[in-house]
């Protein structure tokens, strides 16, 4: 039976329910899987550059720890289990850690040769594992701080000195007290005699009675001021004017490092001593010794040294360097530039604090193109 043209009129006019909804459900489930999959990406992409932002620190810690372990091994640098020389030494490394901002770097020596003359030093390989302690990353379950490990080859030098006298002095010396003393002898009987004083020609004065130095080949060594320059062997202009040997304290930036074995650099153009000190003390200028004040060691002094009271000072002691420098003129045959030591002051020849004093120099030397990234860990 067909139906009548009303029933289709009215068929055609039926509304199609529900179908606006289905489309609404698809249209968020569309935008939600969008912001879903661009939050993954956006997260991923945080994740990758925080990865290689740590990398890159780890790599400069790394690089910073290798770099200070390496020139200031000895100069006032903490080493948790370092030896007093690595070329000789029946441990064949040491190791310690250095501190850093935003982390630390673990840093190893393990020693390849051992010293064998002077023109073939003791080979090391320097390792160092930087961490950056600023992040934390996490993988396989673990959450660990990012690392990065670098090395280098290089050689472990030892520091020497020419040990001329107890005492030499290129401004002179003028010697006072009846019982102040100039020895060359060696304090700690390890080394041979040196003289008690060495100084240009005519410039070793004594006032009242007052004991003379000793020593070998003399008590007082006397020679031309040229030759006495040359024979010193010290490089001042390069220490003064080049930090050839970096200091660990400087006045008056830092204060006085009291007893400790540091280089401590005066840049003054006079200072007196306000407490007893050790390691190698070098000065631009005049240094005064007042009352019972020493400092045992190396002592590098540019001017005068003015030593009163009854402390020793036990090691070497040079003075009036600043004649050294390009340039200055002859030391004047006068006692306006003497160093002078009164009352019971002692200055004595002391080589094992000589060898203490030079041990803050002695350093690893890297090699040319020696260079190692991503050091496997071992």
């Amino acid at each position: 039976m067909s139906a009548t043209s009303d029933e289709i009129r009215v068929t055609a006019k039926r509304p199609r329910r529900g179908f606006a909804l289905p489309l609404a459900i698809l249209a968020l489930a569309l935008i939600t899987a969008a912001v879903a999959a661009s939050s993954a990406s956006t997260r991923a992409e945080i994740i990758a550059n925080q990865a290689v932002r740590a990398q890159d620190r780890a790599y400069q810690l790394a690089e910073a720890g290798l770099q200070t372990f390496m020139s200031q091994r000895g100069l006032g640098l903490s080493c948790s289990n370092c030896v007093t020389n690595p070329g000789t030494s029946s441990a064949d490394s040491e190791w310690t850690r250095v501190s850093l901002t935003g982390g630390y770097a673990d840093v190893a020596a393990i020693r390849l040769r051992p010293y064998i003359a002077d023109t073939m030093p003791a080979l090391f390989f320097v390792k160092s594992r930087g961490v950056d302690t600023t992040l934390k990353m996490s993988g396989t379950g673990l959450t660990v701080y990012p690392e990065r490990i670098v090395g280098q080859y290089a050689t472990f030098r030892t520091a020497s000195m020419k040990i001329v006298a107890a005492w030499v002095a290129l401004g002179g010396v003028t010697k006072s007290g009846s019982t102040s003393a100039i020895s060359g002898a060696d304090e700690c009987g390890v080394q041979d005699s040196v003289a008690g004083v060495t100084v240009p020609i005519g410039e070793y004065r004594t006032s009242g009675s007052t004991p003379a130095p000793i020593g070998k080949p003399a008590g007082v060594s006397t020679m031309s001021a040229s030759a006495l320059k040359a024979l010193i062997g010290i490089d001042w202009n390069a220490i003064i004017n080049n930090d050839a040997i970096p200091a660990d304290n400087t006045i008056p930036t830092n204060g006085w490092p009291g007893s400790s074995w540091r280089v401590t650099r005066i840049k003054q153009a006079s200072y007196t001593i306000p407490s007893d000190g050790n390691g190698i003390l070098i000065a631009d200028g005049n240094v005064t010794f007042p009352g019972s004040r020493d400092f045992d060691g190396i002592i590098l002094v540019g001017g005068q040294i003015l030593g009163t009271g009854s402390q020793p000072s036990s090691g070497v002691v040079y003075s009036g360097l600043n004649y050294l420098l390009p340039g200055a003129a002859s030391p004047p045959a006068s006692s306006t530039d003497d160093a002078t030591i009164a009352s019971s002051k002692s200055v004595r020849y002391n080589s094992c604090n000589v060898a203490t004093a030079l041990a803050l120099l002695n350093n690893y030397f890297a090699w040319s193109n020696t260079w190692l990234d991503n050091v496997a860990i071992w």
